[in-house]
């Protein structure tokens, strides 16, 4: 990802603001609250959204950069992905966030792009959430320091995709589910699920002792309950025994038993004579008379009364259906018009009127092209009307502005030069002094060739004392000739000086020159002074290129409306409008749903003419099936009646005479089935037996009767009635006995539900124990597993940032130690000894801190990823050289990357104006 340009609509101080980056390195200089971090912070807003929960100002985006004016904040953020698609992300923040508006936009279609997460972009063209990218390539003023947040997503990513390439898992947050789950089983204050059943197993185990001790107490009455169940088991045999006698005191009843088998003989004779008589009535020549035959001719008579009654209803329905054939017929007639129209005509109408509705927009496409081409004329006219004075500017030639541009700076030059005239006379002024020292030194010299003349002709003619005033002329001689040198020396040097300046006077002259002709330039173009003459070329240039804009833009519109070709799609309308008329007339309708309804009317009225028509000549069909039924059905009833001796004649008598022998077939069966009741009957009552064996047993039960004379039925049931109330008095007492026991244990729950539920709770105990040992085991098999991923990609990692600490440490530390927790150990090759960090110096601190988040960024991202990182003001503790270095690495990694730098140091631009590829931007 590469961001290429922001626009600031209104964000915190920053207003109307357009930034271009570029790729490699962007160093963005300002002084203090010039809007660095407001910049930073909008980058990150477009990336991320604004949060709005905290309360503190400082930490809550919202409320620090929404303007105070009351307005929404908003801009532009332009990118280019990895595919180097370039996309928009436009973005505006109310107060709260459901009045933010966002939408990411394809910079080449202009459509929305769907796959990027319009509320987070970050998420989606970074990988990873705001946290994350906080910690990783948004360094803030001193904060390079890393620490791991609840979410672990830097640990995450890179663990995982150094593992697995998942990046949904999380060691930690896999322990942190391991513990919960060990919390919910036990935990300090005995609320977990294996304390409350320990607690369980505890009062269950005093219920048990509890209830032992009440059942204890009941021994007695117990033992006095299972005697009288005992003797009420004795009672209840004896019980048994009498009613055995009973039994056998029926036996009596065997000589009834007789005479009932005797009589159902008798009845079994004559039912077998009723059978017979009523057989020979019905066989006529040797045809025997049946169900069958009843059964069957009574079909044939209802089938034949069912066919008549149907031949009838039919009748009534061809009728019915000639009625409304006709009707069909006039109902087609009232709509002729849709006679004889294609097949498709619906499709080719509904067509037609697509076309029609088309044509009729690209006409209001024309006529808004038109308006819109009069709109820019109109404002092509305003634009050229507010030019005014600057019109004038239009008059300007190409090299003149150039010739103006040379003709400022010769006159800035100029009045350089000639400021140097003041030093020019006073050199002259110092000249004309040594000058003048030189004619008196002159002057001595001549006073001391007098002296040593006059001296020595005094000495030689008058005193020789006299040759002293010789002396003293040659002293003032050699001391005039000293003094006459130096003075020379210093003429020629102050010549010197006075050449280097020249001649002024052709200066002023051709600084003249040119302020005249200047003034000449500024006076036709009604100006006083290059400033206004440069503001009055810029408004000309604007006005000229929105002159040209528009010009660009009627062009447009003008190839726009003959590409619509207005002739051609008047006529095609006024075709499809004939047609369409033509065809509502014809048809007598006003719109196409009316035409719609009335073609599906008129079809289906020929669909249902067709059934109708299709329905007569099947009612016809049936009508002759039907007849010649009827005629074969007469026949066959004629033939069943000729079996019985009988003719066919009126269906009435005919199904009197049917129901007379059905009667008669039915009391043959009546009596077939009494005589299998009765011969059922009978061999029920022998029981296998014959009638003399019963004979026999009839005599056995009254020699019984003699020998048990004493043991009557009567006895047997008053001495049973004992026996039972004996029984009854002592279930009342066993009952008693049980109510008092049971009253004791009221409420009471019996020891083997007691146990039972015990025992339950020991097993959900022993499983919940397992479970917690499983979940110790789980937790030290994560650990061993992290602790071997931690192997895997820890050395990779330490490698990393090394690198990269050495880099920018000179490589003065180059081997590190990086703990889960991001915490750092290095490795002092001075003193060969592994340091914590906490015992470097701030600088070092920044040192290693940056290379980690460059570490974490390139196990994150890939060494070749294109991914943007930010840093503000991150080296204010750097000295000369440490600064020096980091700068030189991220020249060198802004090669494959894009960096932001934000700084309010001059020093950083000092050390980066030697690379000509840098992008400065000043706020």
């Amino acid at each position: 990802m590469i961001i290429k340009k922001v626009k600031i609509g209104r964000f915190g101080k920053l207003k109307d603001k357009e930034i271009d980056f570029q790729r490699g390195l962007n160093l963005i200089y300002g002084e203090n609250e010039a809007g660095k971090s407001t910049l930073q912070a909008f980058i990150k807003a477009m990336l991320y959204g604004m949060g709005s929960g905290k309360k503190d100002i400082r930490e809550n985006d919202r409320k620090r950069y929404l303007p105070w004016s009351g307005e929404d904040a908003a801009g532009e953020l332009y990118f280019e992905d990895a595919a180097e698609q370039e996309y928009l992300i436009k973005r505006r923040f109310g107060e709260k966030k459901k009045k933010d508006d966002r939408l990411v936009i394809d910079c080449i279609s202009g459509e929305e792009a769907v796959h990027i997460d319009a509320e987070r972009p970050g998420l989606t063209l970074l990988g990873i959430g705001e946290e994350a990218f906080e910690k990783t390539i948004f360094i803030r003023q001193l904060g390079s320091e890393v620490a791991r947040d609840k979410e672990d997503e830097i640990m995450k990513r890179i663990s995982n995709l150094q593992q697995t390439g998942d990046e949904s898992l999380s060691y930690h947050k896999a322990v942190d589910a391991l513990q919960r789950a060990g919390k919910a089983l036990q935990s300090p204050r005995k609320t977990g699920r294996l304390d409350k059943l320990k607690a369980e197993q505890d009062r269950l185990r005093q219920e048990l002792v509890y209830t032992k001790s009440l059942h204890t107490e009941c021994i007695e009455e117990q033992l006095q309950l299972n005697r009288l169940q005992e003797e009420r088991e004795i009672l209840i045999k004896q019980i048994a025994r009498l009613e055995d006698k009973k039994k056998a005191a029926k036996l009596a009843l065997l000589k009834e038993e007789y005479e009932q088998l005797c009589d159902y003989e008798r009845q079994i004779q004559e039912k077998l004579q009723t059978i017979a008589r009523l057989e020979q009535s019905l066989n006529h020549k040797g045809y025997q008379i049946d169900g069958s035959w009843i059964a069957g001719t009574r079909e044939k008579l209802h089938r034949q009364k069912e066919l008549q009654k149907n031949y009838l209803n039919i009748e009534e329905q061809q009728k019915s259906l000639q009625s409304r054939l006709k009707e069909q017929k006039a109902l087609l007639e009232e709509l002729g018009g849709y006679k004889d129209l294609d097949e498709d005509i619906e499709l080719k109408l509904f067509e037609i009127l697509q076309e029609k509705q088309n044509l009729e927009q690209k006409r209001a496409e024309i006529e808004a092209l038109t308006e819109e081409k009069k709109f820019l004329e109109r404002q092509l006219q305003n634009e050229k009307e507010s030019l005014g004075r600057a019109l004038r500017f239009e008059e300007v030639p190409s090299n003149l502005e150039i010739e103006i541009y040379d003709r400022e700076d010769r006159v800035k030059e100029l009045k350089n030069k000639i400021a140097g005239d003041t030093r020019r006379d006073h050199l002259l002024l110092k000249q004309d002094m040594i000058k003048d020292k030189q004619k008196t030194t002159m002057l001595l010299l001549l006073a001391g060739v007098a002296a040593m003349a006059g001296g020595a002709a005094a000495g030689w003619f008058i005193n020789t004392l006299l040759y002293g005033l010789g002396a003293l002329g040659l002293l003032l001689c050699i001391l005039g000739f000293v003094r006459k040198g130096k003075l020379a020396g210093e003429v020629k040097k102050l010549e010197m000086e006075i050449s280097v300046f020249g001649d002024t006077k052709e200066l002023h002259k051709e600084l003249e020159d040119n302020l005249r002709e200047l003034q000449q330039i500024y006076i036709r173009f009604g100006v006083m002074n290059l400033q206004e003459f440069r503001s009055g070329m810029l408004r000309y240039t604007e006005k000229r290129e929105n002159i040209e804009i528009l010009n660009v833009k009627i062009g447009e519109k003008k190839k726009q409306l003959e590409g619509f070709l207005a002739d051609e799609i008047q006529e095609k309308l006024s075709r499809c409008e004939h047609f369409i008329g033509e065809i509502y007339d014809r048809c007598g309708c006003q719109d196409y749903e009316a035409f719609k309804q009335g073609l599906k009317q008129y079809r289906k009225l020929l669909s249902d003419q067709e059934n109708i028509e299709n329905k007569l000549g099947e009612v016809s069909d049936q009508l002759h099936r039907l007849q010649e039924e009827l005629d074969q059905m007469a026949i066959n009833i004629g033939e069943a009646f000729a079996l019985i001796g009988k003719t066919f004649d009126e269906f009435e008598k005919d199904e009197q005479l049917i129901e007379e022998i059905s009667t008669q077939l039915q009391q043959q069966k009546e009596e077939k089935v009494a005589l299998e009741a009765l011969e059922n009957t009978y061999e029920a009552l022998l029981k296998g037996r014959s009638l003399s064996q019963m004979g026999e047993e009839m005599a056995a039960a009254e020699a019984m009767s003699e020998i048990q004379a004493g043991e009557t039925e009567e006895l047997l049931e008053n001495a049973l009635r004992e026996s039972t109330q004996q029984l009854i008095i002592m279930e009342r007492r066993i009952r008693d006995l049980e109510y008092g026991i049971q009253s004791r244990l009221q409420g009471v729950r019996t020891i083997t539900g007691i146990e039972e539920e015990l025992e339950g709770v020991r097993q959900q105990i022993s499983y919940y124990e397992e479970v917690a040992i499983s979940l110790d085991i789980g937790k030290e098999v994560l650990e061993q597993a992290f602790k071997e991923i931690q192997r895997s990609f820890g050395p990779r990692f330490n490698k990393t940032v090394g690198e990269i600490l050495g880099k920018i440490t000179v490589g003065k530390y180059s081997e590190v130690k990086i703990s889960e927790d991001y915490q750092v150990k290095v490795s002092d090759s001075m003193e060969d000894k592994i340091k914590d960090i906490d015992y470097f110096s701030n600088g070092t601190w920044d040192q290693i801190y940056f290379a980690l988040r460059l570490g974490i960024t390139e196990m994150i991202f890939g060494k070749e990823a294109t991914v943007p990182i930010f840093l503000d003001d991150a080296f204010v503790q750097y000295d000369e050289e440490r600064l020096k270095a980091v700068l030189e690495y991220l020249y060198d990694y802004g090669k494959q990357h894009q960096v932001i730098l934000f700084t309010c140091q001059r020093r950083e631009v000092e050390v980066l104006q030697q690379y000509s590829d840098v992008n400065f931007i000043y706020l």
